[in-house]
């Protein structure tokens, strides 16, 4: 994990609270079970809890998204 001033192309920027990994892998989870095509279009994610995912889209659409649990 490090720190950039942008946002390599085509990734999306992950924004959870330092040090909680339980939100941090909830928010992986559901990026690793969005479809290819859904995924290249989220522009940013984050969570405050492990149960408040939200995404933005890159044609700015939001996606308040819960749980990760929500994939399954």
């Amino acid at each position: 994990v490090g720190r950039v001033d942008a946002a390599p192309e085509g990734l999306p920027v992950v924004d959870v609270p330092v040090g909680d990994k339980r939100t941090l892998n909830a928010v992986l989870s559901v990026l690793q079970q969005l479809p290819a095509d859904l995924l290249a279009q989220v522009a940013d994610v984050s969570a405050h809890t492990q149960d408040t995912v939200s995404m933005t889209l890159r044609d700015g659409v939001v996606v308040d998204w819960g749980s990760a649990h929500q994939t399954r």
